[in-house]
């Protein structure tokens, strides 16, 4: 994962412990977006019911919301970096 978080595509964020609980504990879900406009956003959400594809604007709109949200709690990408090196040097 940490040769991952060099890649010119990737920004990487966790989200440390200490920030308490935050709206991304319920489930993961994925923001896809599409280079073609024509095509509407869609969140994919993963539950222990099933896959939700949630197509609405109203549902694409909370879960961005929630993104950001999520970004703003979590650590930069080379604090994110630190935190995901200190596990493995911990041995």
């Amino acid at each position: 994962m940490l040769e991952a978080t060099e890649l010119p595509n990737i920004t990487f964020h966790v989200i440390p412990f200490d920030a308490g609980a935050h709206p991304g504990m319920a489930s993961s879900f994925i923001a896809l977006q599409f280079a073609e406009v024509a095509i509407p956003d869609v969140i994919y959400v993963e539950t222990m019911a099933g896959e939700l594809f949630l197509e609405q604007e109203s549902d694409v709109r909370r879960y961005k919301l929630m993104f950001e949200h999520l970004r703003a709690v979590a650590a930069s990408p080379d604090a994110s970096r630190l935190l995901l090196r200190s596990p493995a040097t911990e041995k």
